[in-house]
């Protein structure tokens, strides 16, 4: 490495992250016109974006995915999905200026504050201040563009028949899963023990099992040999949702009639003897119970639809051309 290049290394390692948080700003490329002796990367409805801007944006967008480096053989894809970041980010922009969207020059100026009283005094602060400008410009398009983002994701309340259709829709959702009362009997083992260790365990807990069958208290074998968090209370687990247990443990649970015992079950712990106590059928909750609950996914499902949509929408009806020249980034 020559001495200029190992200048500009030290350098971005004394910067670090404020100074990637800096540059990702600085990509977000302020209004104003491109160099005109530098290529063009793309012509965004009207906006002339250099290669040059893009190669910066593309550093960052790079960094942020992958930290230290593009893994062998993902250069092109990386660029392509930078690409096609860059040119929705710069259609956002256009968008909510088309809107005559306000910035939010409060939230810029505690960004600011929040990045002074973070780097006052060091080397990152200093470039800070060389680019304010455009800094500032950039958290503008950023305010901006994330009012055009609430407006657009905004979802109200639809009212009781189109929220009743979601709920009928999504019923499961709003269904409590059935629930199986459990006592359980732990064999334990610890997880580095022997083949043999394992097996006299098993063992074991095949010989508590017939005992029980043959007419021993489970809850007095519980208090007498598990290991299980629940012996002093003779292995009782309360009600469990489908689901909490271990797939193996499930799997044998699920096989269970009320007051059958499992046969012993190996899971990570050990070996387990469940006993099927009580099965609780799955329970519809009423509309009128998870009314709220309706509300907050219909609207989170709506928004993320209307955004992806948007998006989608203001991609297709961009005016964007892309130079074919040799090393300048193409999007499909």
């Amino acid at each position: 490495m020559d001495r200029k290049k190992r200048r500009g290394a030290l350098r971005l390692g004394a910067i670090g992250r404020a100074a990637l948080l800096l540059m990702t700003l600085a990509a977000a490329l302020p209004p104003g016109p491109a160099d005109a002796s530098e290529s063009v990367f793309a012509v965004i409805d009207g906006e002339t974006v250099s290669e040059s801007q893009f190669q910066t944006f593309l550093l960052q967008f790079a960094r942020s995915k992958f930290y230290h480096r593009v893994p062998e053989g993902g250069l092109e894809a990386v660029k392509s999905e930078a690409a096609e970041a860059l040119i929705l980010q710069r259609l956002l922009v256009h968008e909510a200026a088309r809107r005559g969207l306000e910035e939010d020059p409060e939230a810029v100026n505690r960004q600011m504050a929040r990045l002074e009283e973070r780097y006052k005094g060091t080397e990152a602060w200093e470039q800070i201040q060389a680019d304010e400008a455009q800094l500032r410009t950039a958290l503008i398009e950023r305010s901006k563009v994330s009012a055009l983002e609430d407006a657009v994701r905004q979802v109200k309340d639809p009212g009781d028949e189109a929220l009743t259709v979601f709920y009928r829709d999504n019923i499961e959702r709003f269904t409590e899963p059935s629930r199986a009362n459990l006592k359980v009997i732990l064999i334990g083992v610890p997880p580095w023990e022997t083949a043999a260790t394992w097996e006299k365990a098993r063992q074991t807990a095949e010989t508590v099992a017939a005992d029980i069958i043959a007419g021993a208290s489970f809850e007095e074998k519980a208090r007498e040999i598990s290991t299980h968090a629940s012996a002093a209370q003779g292995g009782d687990l309360g009600f469990i949702h489908s689901g909490m247990l271990s797939a193996s443990a499930q799997e044998a649970v699920d096989r269970l009639g009320e007051g059958e015992l499992s046969p012993p079950v190996k899971v990570l712990e050990g070996y387990t003897l469940f006993r099927l106590e009580e099965r609780s059928a799955p329970q519809i909750r009423e509309f009128a119970e998870v009314r709220d609950r309706v509300l907050k996914l219909y609207q989170r499902e709506h928004s993320e639809t209307r955004w992806s949509g948007f998006l989608a929408d203001l991609r297709a009806k961009a005016d964007i051309v892309i130079p074919g020249e040799e090393g300048t980034a193409k999007v499909e």
